[in-house]
């Protein structure tokens, strides 16, 4: 992998029939500087007719030269190349050539921080190298003569072997590893589910504001002392870790908030597998937290790829909100195409009371019980403190007077009384 800062081009093919290809280079742009790559120039061209090296021969040319003339030494490229055209495009240039899934797993190598994300990272990587380890050993003889009929297998071919079943085992440890932390995640969320406290998760495209958003419940939450705030800044994928709070923002009971790693287009299927453990808190979830960048005129295409990427996980069918962040960015007139949504800031805390209001709307029903708790039920007085929203409560002889919103299952408990 590169961790020096590289020149490099952006190398795209235009598919006619691809109506977001200056979108999608855009962001390939922006993922190379998430990278602390230095990108030059950008070439593209339409679907070649050979595909073996991604392009043809004189755009090979064209980009060849430029790369000699501008000391250029790495070439990123918008799709994923089959292990073939990445051999080919690197003996063609005689450079250093990416593609975008080994770039945004650059990004994630670079950004991961915990033991778990490391180890999701570096199964992800190997199993991205696995089929590609072929390009490496060209420089080998393939076949060293032959003992009377027996055929006797080159040097490049035996380490080739000998590396692959390296990779392949190193792969089935990390995964042996990820699966003791999985476990290890399952029992915490039992114990949290065991609690019964409203689970939401935050999810979305990357860089749309959800740690941003964290952050800012925690600074009205009664606990906020007791709960560390999540990383911030302004980058692609600076959240890789899932980060669980107990937020607590009377009069609402409290509530668990997960933040999750964000989304982007294409998001390689090797990173989708190996954090399928970490993106379970949306899975999980009671509720979603849809956070969009409202200010970014591509939103309506991250809205399509979350929700694309959380019915590949599994989490397709559970109630969202979308919650339309960095709202204080644009005009008041900017609509949002008639989508059941909301619009907040979290940088300013703007809307971010209607959000909450929003959330337990889903999460209660719309009675309002009132109920007289007697003295030995403390054990209802606590499920109501934990469960519900107290509208007004007062002492009497014979227990606690009580006005509640809550779940349903909960009041129908209470109605037993």
């Amino acid at each position: 992998m590169i961790f020096e800062k590289q020149r490099v081009i952006i190398l795209g093919v235009r598919d006619t029939s691809n109506e977001h290809f200056n979108r999608a280079m855009e962001e390939l742009v922006n993922l190379a500087g998430a990278c602390d790559m230095d990108v030059v120039a950008s070439f593209q061209q339409t679907s070649p007719s050979s595909t073996a090296a991604y392009i043809g021969a004189g755009k090979i040319d064209e980009v060849k030269n430029f790369c000699q003339d501008n000391d250029v030494n790495t070439v990123v490229t918008l799709h994923e190349l089959s292990p073939s055209q990445l051999r080919n495009l690197d003996e063609a240039l005689d450079l250093a050539v990416l593609d975008r899934t080994a770039l945004i797993l650059e990004i994630f190598a670079r950004r991961a921080k915990s033991k778990e994300a490391k180890l999701q990272v570096e199964v992800a990587q190997l199993q991205y190298q696995l089929p590609r380890m072929i390009g490496s050993y060209t420089a080998y003889s393939r076949q060293a003569g032959s003992l009377g009929s027996v055929q006797s297998r080159g040097i490049g071919e035996t380490k080739l072997e000998l590396d692959r079943r390296r990779l392949e085992r190193r792969i089935f440890e990390l995964n042996q590893d990820l699966q003791l932390v999985g476990q290890q995640r399952q029992v915490q969320r039992r114990k949290r589910k065991k609690q019964g406290l409203f689970n939401v998760a935050l999810v979305g495209y990357t860089n749309a504001g959800k740690s941003t958003l964290m952050n800012r419940f925690l600074s009205v939450s009664q606990n906020k002392t007791a709960e560390k705030e999540v990383f911030v800044k302004d980058q692609l994928f600076a959240t890789l870790e899932t980060s669980v709070r107990n937020i607590h923002i009377p009069p609402y009971p409290p509530f668990i908030l997960s933040d999750t790693v964000g989304f982007v287009s294409d998001l390689p299927h090797p990173l989708i597998k190996a954090f399928r453990s970490t993106l379970e808190e949306a899975i999980e979830a009671d509720l979603l937290l849809h956070v969009v960048d409202f200010s970014d005129p591509d939103h309506p295409v991250h809205i399509d790829t979350t929700r694309k990427t959380l019915h590949e996980i599994g989490a397709g069918s559970i109630p969202e909100i979308l919650v339309l962040n960095k709202s204080d960015r644009i005009s008041l007139n900017f609509t949002a195409d008639g989508q059941d949504s909301i619009r907040i800031s979290a940088l300013t805390g703007a809307g971010i009371d209607g959000l909450i209001r929003r959330m337990f709307d889903y999460r209660f029903s719309g009675e309002v019980l009132d109920v007289l708790l007697p003295y030995d039920r403390m054990d209802l007085l606590f499920l109501v403190q934990q469960e519900c929203m107290t509208l007004s409560s007062f002492e009497e002889d014979m227990g606690y007077r009580m006005s509640v919103k809550g779940p349903q299952h909960i009041l129908t408990r209470l109605k037993e009384v």
